[in-house]
């Protein structure tokens, strides 16, 4: 995830100079954007972590009986659990947005609510 992404969406938040309505717009454009860019991100980051472990299973299957557990398969689990603290701390950035912009959630309808959506439903938790 590139910083600029949320940099931008706290200067616009922040721009009392903006009309709400404007604030409200971009910040929707801009989390919806980042969310779904973020998400991506993850779902390809799992997908690999998924087949560099199932690698390291058949490796470790083939090796002789009364080897040392391989340390790189915990490896995923640190990744997952990272996942679900970036996770949840990017997800709660944009509802304190979205309240302090639109004294609300994200509406479950809206393409922020949507993409906020998404990402509740990555299999972070193998």
């Amino acid at each position: 995830m590139k910083e600029y992404g949320l940099n931008v969406c706290v200067c616009v938040c922040d721009g009392a100079d903006l009309p709400a309505a404007d604030r409200s717009t971009i910040l929707a454009l801009v989390g919806t954007k980042l969310l779904s860019r973020f998400t991506s991100a993850v779902e390809e980051l799992l997908d690999v972590v998924d087949k560099t472990e199932q690698s390291l299973k058949r490796l470790q299957k083939g090796a002789k009986k009364g080897a040392s557990t391989n340390p790189a398969l915990f490896d995923s689990q640190k990744i997952r659990a990272q996942l679900v603290l970036d996770t949840n701390k990017l997800k709660e950035f944009f509802v304190e947005q979205c309240a302090f912009v639109e004294n609300e959630e994200p509406q479950a309808t809206s393409p922020l609510g949507q993409a906020l959506q998404r990402l509740d439903r990555l299999p972070l938790i193998a």
